[in-house]
């Protein structure tokens, strides 16, 4: 018999065969069916934002919408493409959006909380399209980690960070078409690994590029935290191919110097309009660098144990002198030197996320002055984009690492997933009932961060307004305690004393905020009112016109200071400084009823 050949022919196995026929099933269903999971995704998120159907406005909401005069008019939209000074932030596309709004269903807080939860969905739906068309597994657990996360809570159920959901709608969109020109996607340009280049018609490129373009500027018109896209981009391009080519370069050049430039008009109105400067963001280089390495692992950690999330978060001391301080940078310069190390081993893709991540967080590093630094260096809202590359990092990774074994971790790995996005959603749902409204936010504030000053005010103030005093005055002196050069706190704190019939205690808040801050019209209205009861005359005057000089368009400071007129007798001067109070608030009924008992009071004086 002639002997049989050692040599064997092998027919290659597909890499599917492995799977688990689960697995293989699940897969395929996906890909059949997507309609299915996209709905899945929706109606979790939805329920996991079930809260905010009720909620009410919360804080900054009042300048954003319920205060925004350029809202009220046809004019306002005018106002807020051409001056950057009538809006918080110039962040147009954003307060056209709310300028829509308002013509659509006014001031229900409903529809501005619909549209937010709206166009988290739709980043979601997007970010799953994005990452199935680039390739990275585990593509729909990712969106929905997305989507459920509480972290994201924050700029989901607050109506003022419509900038963050809004503006990474528009840069998904970029970054999908971009990715597209770039052949990174199934679409019509994508390189073929094999047999000869492709022609690609110039014109349908160029469109692509004007479209990628055009939703770029739509994104840095939302916030300008999206012009970190470009160099986002060139990241995966890198992931993908191992390289950058000059064309590619080319390509993101004006992305780059368009999203610089919005970027430094941002920094200059932040600290010029906004009023970021002061002794509060005078940290010197050495403590920049601390501080940035702190806040890349703080939203690490919240990422991965979404635990103790709150509004305001305790504003940490950075020194310099402090040896631990230094394993923060230290730390994230050694991972990153380690993924760079092992590229070849582990894939560029953990190196790559990382970068993202960095570069996508850079302008909340403190780097730049930004007000709400002013409370604490962290906040949920300012990682909302930036979390994307480490959701994807994180569950592509535990995907890649459970391929071997899927035969025998299937149902384990299903399993854990679906309790991990039933976890996320509780959360969330928890985490969004914060919002609900003022009081609601700053309780929930002060049951985890008892050093947050600025809470106290805000509870003193809402306390203050029901009449409760006593509680009132508690929260309005920790805030003072905490931080005594809170001119606000001062101003609120007399106003509660002089609510509790002690005169003499606030007219030394008000003296004080005064002096903490001379061009701060409240007190000085506020001390012109008790001047007028102890019929200091002079005196009074002298603080009702500097409340006027420094903010003209206060009606309230025009009340108080007819008020003081009419009981001096001075009825036409009194008559007036009403009349220019209801000019500039027709709503204020206290300064109808008074001008109408001066004019009375005339005409009996006349006759």
């Amino acid at each position: 018999m002639p002997a049989r050949s050692r040599n064997k022919t092998h027919t290659p196995r597909n890499p599917r065969q492995n799977a688990h026929p689960l697995s293989a099933r699940l897969s395929r269903f996906a890909r059949a069916q997507p309609w299915l999971l996209a709905t899945l995704l929706i109606l979790a998120s939805t329920a996991a934002y079930s809260p905010i159907i009720h909620a009410d406005f919360i804080w900054d909401d009042d300048q954003y919408v319920t205060q925004n005069s350029c809202l009220l008019t046809a004019d306002g939209l005018g106002r807020i493409w051409f001056e950057p000074a009538s809006i918080p932030q110039y962040y147009p596309l954003v307060h056209t959006a709310f300028w829509i709004e308002h013509s659509l269903w006014g001031m229900n807080p409903f529809g501005y909380h619909a549209i937010n939860l709206a166009l988290h969905i739709a980043n979601a739906l997007l970010l799953w399209l994005l990452l199935t068309e680039l390739g990275v597994p585990a593509a729909w657990l990712a969106a929905a980690v997305f989507a459920l996360h509480p972290i994201n809570a924050e700029s989901v159920a607050w109506v003022t960070e419509r900038k963050n959901v809004q503006s990474l709608f528009f840069w998904l969109l970029s970054f999908l078409v971009y990715a597209r020109y770039f052949g990174l996607t199934p679409g019509r340009f994508r390189e073929r690994t094999t047999g000869p280049p492709r022609p690609r018609p110039s014109s349908h490129r160029w469109l692509l590029y004007g479209a990628g373009l055009l939703l770029f500027i739509c994104a840095l018109l939302s916030k300008t935290v999206t012009a970190a896209m470009p160099a986002a981009l060139l990241l995966t391009v890198w992931w993908l191919r191992g390289t950058v080519n000059r064309r590619e370069m080319l390509a993101a050049a004006p992305l780059i110097a368009l999203g610089a430039a919005m970027g430094l008009c941002t920094v200059w109105l932040e600290k010029h309009h906004v009023g970021a400067s002061g002794a509060e963001w005078s940290l010197g280089i050495m403590d920049h660098i601390l501080l940035a390495g702190r806040i890349l692992w703080f939203y690490v950690g919240k990422l991965l144990w979404p635990a103790q999330l709150m509004f305001i978060y305790p504003r940490w001391q950075i020194d310099s002198a402090a040896a631990w301080q230094y394993l923060f940078p230290a730390a994230a310069l050694l991972l990153a030197l380690i993924l760079w190390l092992l590229r070849g081993r582990i894939g560029r893709g953990p190196f790559a996320a990382a970068a993202c991540y960095t570069v996508m967080l850079a302008p909340a590093l403190g780097f730049f002055d930004v007000y709400p630094m002013r409370f604490s260096y962290v906040a949920d809202h300012f990682v909302y984009h930036a979390a994307l590359p480490l959701i994807i990092l994180f569950c592509g990774g535990a995907s890649a690492a459970i391929r071997p074994h899927a035969r025998r971790l299937a149902y384990p790995a299903i399993a854990a997933s679906a309790a991990l996005l039933a976890a996320l959603c509780l959360l969330t749902w928890r985490h969004a009932g914060v919002f609900m409204n003022l009081e609601t936010l700053w309780t929930d504030t002060l049951e985890k961060n008892q050093s947050a000053w600025m809470a106290h005010n805000n509870l003193g103030v809402i306390l203050l307004g029901r009449q409760q005093a006593d509680r009132a005055i508690r929260h309005l002196s920790e805030a003072v305690r905490l931080k005594p050069d809170y001119d606000q706190a001062h101003n609120n704190l007399g106003n509660a004393l002089v609510f509790a019939g002690r005169p003499e205690e606030a007219q030394a808040q008000f003296s004080e905020a005064v002096r903490l801050n001379p061009n701060y019209a409240p007190p000085h209205y506020n001390l012109g009112n008790l001047l007028v009861d102890q019929k200091r005359w002079e005196e009074a005057e002298k603080h009702f016109l500097e409340a006027v000089r420094l903010d003209s368009k206060s009606a309230i400071a025009h009340f108080n200071y007819g008020n003081g007129l009419e009981l001096q007798g001075r009825l036409d001067k009194a008559a007036a400084q009403y009349k220019e109070a209801l000019r500039l608030d027709p709503a204020l009924d206290t300064a109808r009823a008074r001008l109408q008992a001066v004019n009375r009071a005339g005409s009996i004086n006349e006759q």
